[in-house]
């Protein structure tokens, strides 16, 4: 058991949804998923898909389960304008597939840039979390490069 929220919460019976896309190191999203519990989920973007046709199949699936403990969203290194608008779809679409106990904050692990920083997109998602209801967070990772 975990405290949250003065709460407590089985973390045993909770399932953290992992979503990869493509060329990403999904291990990192696993291994972070593995904190909140032994169950998980996991999506992922085939090869030659569409980040549009990505984002629509992760939302699906959101719609499908609204008691995720944890979202964990894996990024490649794209950087163009289909692959934001496709996060941001996603991160928009999370506040209905979290659970309503605990932490409710979606983990965004990406590579870090050049310099070893992050990437100036992954901040910026923080503007598409639903702000309704309960709030979401949003935490940002540096994988390996």
């Amino acid at each position: 058991m975990r405290a949250a929220d003065n709460r407590a919460v089985d973390v045993g019976t909770r399932t953290c949804l992992v979503i990869g896309e493509s060329g990403a190191d999904w291990s990192a999203g696993i291994a972070t998923a593995r904190r909140f519990g032994p169950n998980l989920a996991l999506i992922t973007q085939w090869v030659g898909e569409a980040p549009h046709h990505f984002s629509q199949r992760v939302i699906a699936r959101l719609a499908k389960r609204r008691s995720f403990a944890s979202i964990i969203m894996v990024c490649n290194q794209r950087n163009d304008a289909c692959a934001t608008e496709a996060r941001q779809e996603i991160v928009r679409a999370t506040a209905g597939a979290m659970s309503e106990r605990g932490e409710r904050e979606i983990t965004l692990i990406c590579s870090p840039t050049r310099g070893g920083g992050i990437p100036p997109w992954a901040p910026l998602l923080a503007e598409h979390l639903p702000r309704h209801d309960q709030p979401l967070g949003l935490t940002v990772e540096l994988g390996a490069m």
